[in-house]
């Protein structure tokens, strides 16, 4: 297993309608990483879209492509030429219906990574909550999917929670259980949240369950319709300890960039040392849920 892995929170601009433009911003994104040495990119929710869930629901189903498609294929192209791994969130294609806010594991080698789950494997992680309120309604746009994903990277194990996922410690604790260590939080949307709480909150995560966390977002402002969808910016690199390792700028004041950051193997094992909270869980509080090798039932 690998003692260190250079990665990256990245933080491009905004996304617009046009979205050969938001492919080679990615594109962009992943080669600056590249050339800092980084071995693994994550990229924003929706990296290639514009945030568009304010509007009616179903009105973009057009964007949303299968797992397939060109535009995922010219990606991991794109990373096999850089030799650079890639977390890629983008809209999922479902011939039943809705698509899915989903992210897929792309090797440095440009092959999909295939990831493991509380009910099985696959190739896709998927969100599992989606929000619903007056200025956005994800639920409206999307069908929830139905596991969590952990991928194996080199020895080191990527869990994602994309955005709203990350609100649920189930989650966190879950991800834990299925043997990860560093979890992908992309996000999207509209700004605004408090921003001290939003990186307490991920702090809070890291410590709580010893997981090295990458959180990505955009800078500025999405477009589309011709309105302005400001981006939260403040992407972040944070050590399973909680420490904040690296942060880039965060609302108006962010530009797009990354925040990059060394996962030391040694500072995992050291955190979890340190507070074993995930160890110590009562019994009674593990029935009907599954921990490493054992299932202990109500």
């Amino acid at each position: 297993m690998p003692s260190s892995m250079l990665v990256a929170a990245l933080q491009p601009k905004g996304c617009m309608e046009d979205l050969a433009v938001n492919e080679a911003a990615v594109c962009a994104a992943l080669a600056a990483a590249a050339a800092a040495s980084v071995k693994l990119a994550v990229l924003p929710e929706l990296a290639m879209l514009p945030y568009f869930c304010a509007e009616p629901a179903g009105s973009r189903c057009d964007w949303a492509v299968s797992i397939d498609a060109d535009v995922l294929a010219r990606v991991a192209a794109h990373c096999a030429s850089l030799g650079i791994a890639a977390l890629l969130p983008f809209y999922e294609w479902d011939p039943d219906g809705p698509g899915y806010n989903s992210a897929v594991l792309i090797g440095a080698d440009g092959r999909l990574v295939p990831g493991a789950g509380l009910q099985g494997s696959g190739r896709v992680a998927r969100k599992l909550h989606l929000p619903s309120g007056p200025d956005a309604d994800e639920a409206g746009h999307f069908r929830p999917g139905a596991d969590l994903r952990v991928f194996d990277l080199g020895g080191l194990r990527l869990g994602c929670l994309i955005c709203y996922d990350r609100r649920f410690p189930e989650a966190w604790r879950a991800l834990r259980a299925l043997g990860a260590d560093l979890v992908a939080v992309p996000v999207a949307g509209l700004s605004g949240e408090d921003d001290a709480f939003v990186l307490g909150e991920l702090r809070t995560h890291a410590r709580e369950n010893g997981l090295a966390v990458i959180y990505a977002s955009r800078a500025g402002e999405d477009r589309l319709a011709g309105t302005s969808i400001p981006q939260p910016g403040g992407s972040c690199v944070i050590a399973a300890d909680g420490t904040v390792l690296a942060r880039s700028a965060v609302g108006a004041a962010a530009t797009a960039g990354m925040a990059v950051a060394a996962i030391e193997r040694a500072d995992i094992e050291r955190a979890r040392a340190t507070l074993p909270l995930f160890e110590r869980r009562h019994p009674i509080l593990t029935q009907g849920f599954i921990t490493p090798g054992i299932r202990i039932e109500a």
